[in-house]
């Protein structure tokens, strides 16, 4: 819209007034003089009103009527050009057979001949600023070139930049070429609450139509402790043109080793499709798998860039791959077993584990209950059982007495460990292991006290708490009305009587079945095949209802159909209990061969869930935010003493081994806001595996802890996400800063009407009405007109 309007200066005093008195008497003698001429009516009538016209206009400039034009002020204003130079403007167009980004090249590259016109007419109101980005923002110089290799696009970080840039400088517009595939678009909702600062002019740039090709959109993966299968992971792919064709997905480890392969075939009019691997990593630790998906006769080619780029028929492979980092984490995790007597399922139970690494066993066993405290009539000074003579002192299960129980450590790991019988402190118990068991125990074998700092172990601490049934657990251990009897996930004081009942058949509950540690077959089939299998068992715990939250994993069902609950778990504060009903699951492993492996499995999946998300003394927690150039990198890690306090008497090193062989050395401050909490901040820009160690001290220089991570940085495959230009993120961009979307074609046509829209510093331009050209032609004509027609009728 033009900022153009008429003044009239001459409208003033009494000229307003002598105007309008010569129109009317020219008129009047213009009337008369035609009055008296020969001809036509109409043609007479036309003849004077042209010549009314003539000196009406001429009157009117006696009021000095002044054209009034504001205009851009030449070199004042500035216009900003932001041209996009991430890696995907290096895609061949089918169309043209040249890099999307070519037709950028001659507007701004300063060394090239082919400028366009409008830009040096643009250059001549306008000081006219160029910048490109693709990690960050870059000025142009005169030897700035567009390379299109970058695989970021940092347009939501670029325009905030240039905002703060030139926050107090007249812009008057600004004209962006992009595709609107941001790497940084999660910024974009922080800069829409802005105000803006000048319009934008997004010119859309990128394919035209959708090409061949496959993308993998988002990969996730989930551990759990289903033995066989422990990593899961989901893979969400976008197929463009492979409708009916097989695509397969490899998974490759850092040797470059394919370690799991899928196939599937897409359907028609399949634009997304999902794949679900499952597989288990050779090693335990921190490692990076590289997710690819392809068309199935491309794999032949897989280690050759070149012959794979070829036959992949597709635009291109960027967006196919997807590095991942998976951390399983290494144990040994210690989980102290506790029973009142040696019995089959411990004896299982252990051996089952002696195939894991991962989980370490500490048992403490009763071997026979303490009894009342008398005198016996020995050797004078002799309080101890006679039994235990002769034997070493030294050890304390070798000389009891009578009113103490006699216990056996297994899998301690020094003699001091237990030495007392069940821990008495929060550091012996909370630093010492992750989960308890109880089996067969009754709770006046242990204080008060003991079983108060049971509960905290489960509630602060997030340890896990696993009662086993027995003739002495449950009800019938006395643990209503205790610590540990508020933490079960089952009531007490309802039926739980242990008696030998017959056809208890054991089955999954619909929340059993979403628990993959509680499952052992791969498919739903399988297991009920597996569980038709299982033998009855004979010893139950019985209870007839669950506490608010818990949910029953299994359940059993005897010889009149009712059923009861066998496996219940819930969570209890910071970490969770769990109660197996079934006194007798030995009975399990004696029925056939398979039958052991399988209660083998299923202990060390049970113990394997026991164990994981527990905290430890030092935790490392990651944080990444995309921040458009580089991800901002938060490593935040908690320190607790043995009790499980915080603590801040710490030094807290951070070592980050970045691709290419890089590495930082850096240490963590404490922070303000938590105790025991330290954490620094970081960049991560480089595409590849990243792993992150914290080594922790306490004030003496003895070392805490330390704990691992890692990540991967994958800027290509979101770079490349979508191949065709985000038009919606574009149209809200111009929206809101007050611009319009452009195409290509209407560029010239907005540069030249942009200096006369309004800009911050504009000038006033004025003009005479006899100035005016026009004017002239249409007095010209009004009095060729009547000549016309006085030399046609012959007037004089």
């Amino acid at each position: 819209m033009e900022n153009t309007g008429w003044i009239w200066q001459g409208m003033q005093d009494m000229w307003p007034m002598v105007a309008v008195g010569l129109v009317l008497v020219t008129g009047l003698l213009l009337w008369l003089g035609y009055r008296r001429s020969n001809g036509i009516l109409p043609h007479r009538f036309m003849a004077m009103l042209c010549k009314l016209a003539v000196f009406v206009l001429l009157i009117l400039c006696l009021l000095e009527p002044m054209l009034v034009k504001r205009t851009a002020k030449t070199g004042e204003n500035v216009v900003l050009m932001l041209a996009d130079n991430s890696g995907s403007f290096a895609l061949i167009d089918p169309v043209t057979g040249k890099p999307l980004g070519d037709p950028l090249r001659p507007i701004f590259d300063r060394d090239t001949h082919d400028a366009p016109s409008w830009r040096s007419k643009l250059e001549e109101i306008f000081r006219v600023h160029a910048f490109t980005f693709d990690d960050r923002l870059h000025e142009q110089t005169l030897n700035s070139k567009l390379d299109f290799k970058n695989p970021r696009s940092a347009l939501i970080t670029s325009l905030e930049s240039l905002s703060q840039r030139y926050e107090k400088q007249p812009l008057a517009a600004m004209l962006l070429y992009t595709d609107g595939n941001a790497t940084d678009a999660s910024q974009l909702e922080k800069l829409l609450t802005q105000k803006p600062r000048v319009p934008i002019y997004p010119v859309i740039m990128g394919l035209k139509k959708e090409p061949a090709d496959l993308a993998l959109k988002s990969v996730d993966v989930t551990q759990t402790p289903f033995e066989d299968s422990p990593i899961t992971l989901t893979a969400k792919i976008g197929a463009q043109g492979f409708q009916g064709q097989e695509i397969m997905l490899l998974i490759r480890d850092e040797s470059g080793k394919v370690v799991h392969t899928e196939k599937h075939i897409l359907q028609a009019q399949e634009l997304t499709h999902t794949f679900v691997a499952r597989f288990r990593p050779e090693k335990m630790g921190l490692t990076f798998f590289k997710v690819i998906v392809l068309r199935s006769g491309a794999k032949d080619f897989l280690n050759d860039e070149s012959k794979l780029a070829a036959n992949a028929g597709e635009i291109t492979l960027e967006n196919n791959q997807r590095l991942v980092a998976i951390d399983r984490k290494t144990g040994p995790y210690r989980v102290l077993y506790v029973s009142g007597r040696p019995n089959w399922d411990y004896k299982f139970m252990r051996r089952a584990l002696e195939a894991d690494d991962e989980v370490k066993l500490v048992s403490l066993i009763r071997m026979a209950k303490r009894e009342p405290k008398f005198v016996w009539r020995g050797r004078d000074g002799e309080s101890s059982n006679p039994l235990f003579r002769g034997f070493k002192s030294d050890v304390p299960e070798e000389e009891r007495r009578f009113d103490q129980p006699v216990l056996v450590r297994l899998g301690i790991s020094d003699k001091k460990e237990l030495a007392d019988g069940f821990p008495r402190t929060a550091e012996e118990l909370f630093s010492s292991y992750r989960a308890v068991i109880l089996d067969d125990i009754e709770a006046a074998f242990f204080t008060q006290e003991q079983m108060a700092l049971l509960e905290r172990f489960v509630s602060v601490r997030g340890g896990s708490l696993l009662m086993m049934g027995g003739q002495e657990s449950f009800k019938l251990g006395g643990y209503e009305h205790t610590p540990v009897g508020r933490m079960l996930p089952v009531y007490l004081d309802q039926v739980g009587a242990t008696h030998a009942v017959e056809d208890v058949h054991f089955n999954l509950t619909r929340e059993g079945w979403l628990e993959p540690w509680m499952r052992l077959r791969a498919t739903e089939t399988d297991e009920e095949m597996r569980m038709a299998k299982m033998p009855t068992f004979f010893s139950l715990n019985r209870t007839t209802a669950i506490k608010p939250g818990a949910s029953i994993l299994a359940t059993v069902v005897d010889a009149d159909k009712k059923s009861y609950p066998a496996w219940v778990v819930q969570r209890y504060g910071s970490g969770r209990v769990a109660s197996v009903m079934i006194g007798d699951i030995w009975r399990w492993g004696m029925r056939d061969p398979d039958s052991h492996k399988d209660m083998d499995k299923s202990w060390r999946q049970l113990l394997r869930w026991l164990v994981v998300d527990v905290p430890e003394r030092v935790e490392l927690q990651n944080t990444i935010t995309a921040s458009g150039s580089h991800e901002l990198i938060t490593p935040q890690v908690r320190v607790r003493d043995k009790a499980f306090l915080p603590q801040d008497d710490a030094t807290v090193k951070i070592e980050i081994e970045e691709p290419e062989k890089g590495h930082l050395d850096l240490t963590a401050e404490p922070s303000n806001r938590e105790a025991g909490l330290f954490d620094l901040s970081s960049h991560a820009s480089k595409a590849g595996a990243y792993r992150i160690k914290a080594s922790v001290k306490d004030g003496t220089g003895a070392e805490i802890g330390s704990t691992s991570t890692g990540w991967a940085l994958n800027p290509a495959a979101d770079e490349f996400q979508s191949m065709m230009p985000n038009r919606a993120l574009l149209e809200r961009l111009a929206s809101w800063s007050g611009g319009r979307v452009l195409e290509m074609k209407d560029v010239a046509d907005w540069a030249n009407k942009l200096p006369d829209i309004k800009l911050p510093i504009m000038e006033t331009r004025t003009e005479p009405l006899w100035h005016q050209p026009w004017f002239l032609m249409i007095l010209v004509a009004l009095l060729g007109t009547e000549w016309w027609l006085r030399r046609r009728q012959g007037w004089r």
